[in-house]
């Protein structure tokens, strides 16, 4: 009867245990503006418009820097988010949370005559101008979405990597940092071509 060594599988395990994470985890940074909040938006094609407790909220994405990161990123626009979650519901067996991602669909923004965002890579060690638009439909507690949305900022997120197992080099942390123009505000607006995009 032969023996075998479960020695030479452990080191193999280990192996590949080890490439799950090379040392710290690089960190890329979102620059965003949150536009401002609408229910919708009417044009040749007719109207689009939200459901009640629903506004549809603009954000604008200046830039990715990835200088700082040994790893390239994928960005893919539909990982933004915004989390609506509540403490309770952290709690909660069924774990009700509530995260809105950003549409995947850029027939809005250009409805709207926005640049929409692209899926790309960011490679380590540069920071990129993105200067794109994405929208996220909220929660509101009010019928008309916008009355709400208008005076409360939305800090968006980012999921880098939506459960995905890396095995050779974990992504870069993504941190997301809201930058405002000078005196900027959240305006309320019906008809979301009513706002004005942010320089």
């Amino acid at each position: 009867m032969k023996a075998f060594s479960a020695a030479p599988l452990a080191l193999l395990s280990l192996a590949g245990l080890s490439g799950c994470s090379l040392g710290p985890p690089s960190t890329a940074t979102i620059a965003y503006t949150q536009v401002g909040a609408c229910n919708g938006y009417t044009s040749g094609g007719g109207a689009t418009a939200s459901r009640p407790n629903i506004a549809y909220v603009i954000y604008k994405i200046r830039s990715i820097d990835n200088s700082q990161s040994r790893v390239d990123l994928e960005f893919v626009p539909v990982r933004l988010y915004v989390d609506q979650s509540t403490k309770k519901a952290m709690f909660e067996p069924t774990m009700a949370f509530e995260m809105h991602y950003a549409s995947g669909d850029d027939r809005f923004a250009r409805g709207l005559g926005l640049t929409g965002l692209t899926q790309q890579v960011i490679p380590a060690g540069r920071k990129v101008d993105i200067d794109g638009f994405a929208v996220v439909e909220v929660g509101t507690s009010t019928a008309s979405g916008a009355e709400e949305a208008h005076h409360t900022a939305y800090p968006l997120s980012y999921d880098a990597d939506m459960g995905e197992v890396e095995f050779f080099a974990a992504p870069p942390k993504v941190v997301l940092t809201e930058t405002s123009s000078s005196g900027a505000s959240h305006p309320i607006v019906e008809d979301c071509r009513a706002l004005e995009p942010v320089s």
